[in-house]
């Protein structure tokens, strides 16, 4: 499906726009693909894209800055009920387009992170259900070579 955003503006005025790999500009300039009118804001101020599946926002040198939930940033992933301050503009993801998913991929915590040995797949079932399926690969010994030689040196001192 699709990545969506909403924009604010701070007279009130809302438009809503599609993400893709091609960057979006946001900004006051009418050259930007979302033009808005915010005194505080940059001409050119961000730009917002997908990348990996997730929702990018960064700053382009504004002059005031991008915030991400009060924060400021250069570049981050965001999320859903994230929001993205620029001056007094406030963007935020939309789910209205998502499968489910993308909505799954843009909920904090929800990732799942590959860890060291073993495979990890999230997999997402019709019926909205989530299960992970752990396969492991091979086992990795990430132990050091001085942590070896210290283990080592103890052990000959016991014996």
């Amino acid at each position: 499906m699709a990545i969506g955003v909403e924009i604010k503006e701070p007279n009130g005025d809302i438009q809503k726009k599609v993400l893709s790999n091609r960057p979006i500009f946001v900004g006051r300039s009418s050259r930007c693909d979302v033009p808005i009118n915010d005194e505080q804001c940059s001409s050119e101020h961000c730009e917002l894209y997908v990348e990996g599946g997730f929702a990018i926002v960064k700053d382009m040198g504004s002059t005031n800055g991008t915030y991400l939930n009060s924060s400021l940033i250069s570049a981050s992933r965001f999320y859903l009920n994230d929001v993205v301050l620029i001056g007094k503009t406030e963007i935020t993801l939309s789910s209205e387009n998502m499968n489910i998913e993308e909505k799954t991929r843009h909920i904090k915590g929800t990732y799942v992170k590959k860890r060291p040995g073993q495979d990890i797949k999230l997999e997402i079932k019709s019926d909205n259900t989530k299960t992970k399926t752990k396969t492991p690969k091979f086992k990795r010994d990430h132990t050091s070579t001085a942590v070896k030689l210290v283990r080592k040196a103890r052990k000959s001192r016991k014996s």
